[in-house]
């Protein structure tokens, strides 16, 4: 069966949606989320899946916890805020995953803007 990790900030209302579909076609759903690793010690938070809590500020401690949890056939981000640590752990897991530069720039409005002209894509003006 295939396991994939689910990125998703611990306030998203998007989880039942993404693990209803996963359900659906037989994949098992590891939810990373930003959680308190403190408060899920205790029992005060209660998720129905396996989960993952992860530091999405930090990237690189984020990224090695994925790794030690895996293997997974893919990493889902479902938030901006998931994005980037999708890309650098899908990269470590060497699983197809975003550009690292061009998800950057997505992120960044007038970056992706100046992307896209340098590439001759049409799209209306802008100026910063």
């Amino acid at each position: 069966m295939d396991r994939l990790l689910l990125l998703m900030p611990k306030t998203s209302y998007r989880a039942d949606d993404f693990v209803d579909a996963a359900d659906a076609v037989g994949v098992q759903v590891v939810l990373g989320t930003d959680r308190c690793r403190t408060l899920d010690a205790k029992g005060v938070v209660r998720l129905t899946r396996p989960n993952l809590a992860l530091r999405f500020d930090d990237v690189q401690a984020a990224t090695r916890a994925i790794v030690e949890a895996g293997p997974f056939s893919a990493v889902i981000p479902t938030d901006d805020p998931t994005t980037e640590l999708a890309a650098y752990a899908a990269a470590a897991l060497d699983l197809p995953h975003n550009d690292i530069e061009g998800m950057r720039a997505c992120r960044d409005k007038l970056g992706m803007r100046q992307r896209l002209a340098a590439a001759g894509v049409r799209q209306p003006d802008f100026q910063m």
